[in-house]
């Protein structure tokens, strides 16, 4: 601190997080659930029964990313369902369906950087998503998911 004014550094954002996704990053939080997926039931199974928590409940980050592999974050009354890996086909966000919500119901659903519009449904095993045509971005893919 000089002058009473806190310097901080700042990375920038990886190479991976373009100026669409820093909506999902800054000024969230951790939601409720941490994430779901191969990746993250993998780290869970090695830290089971060992009382110790993975430090960011994933493998390393480049080694079999799926669809399936989705971490969450949360601001108000949005949450990001972040996927690791491009999904070619709809993806069933479990963590969002009505079962895990407790009677959560969604106002809307968009993906970060896209302009085409997102078809959902939401059931009792998860949310079910389409996925746009185009890629918005090269690595991982953001939809938004507005609560009401």
């Amino acid at each position: 601190m000089r002058s009473g004014k806190l310097k901080t550094h700042l990375n920038p954002l990886p190479s991976f997080w373009g100026p669409a996704h820093q909506e999902a990053i800054y000024g969230t939080s951790a939601w409720r659930v941490y994430g779901e997926g191969p990746l993250f039931e993998k780290e869970a199974a090695k830290t089971e029964g060992t009382g110790a928590k993975a430090a960011d409940g994933t493998v390393n980050a480049d080694e079999g990313r799926t669809p399936l592999d989705i971490r969450f974050t949360a601001k108000d009354k949005t949450v990001y369902a972040i996927c690791l890996a491009w999904p070619e086909k709809d993806i069933l966000v479990r963590a969002l369906g009505q079962k895990r919500m407790l009677g959560g119901e969604i106002a809307a659903v968009s993906m970060l950087g896209s302009k085409e519009k997102v078809q959902w449904r939401q059931a009792g095993e998860g949310l079910s998503l389409t996925v746009p045509r185009d890629k918005p971005c090269r690595y991982a893919f953001v939809y938004k998911v507005d609560l009401k």
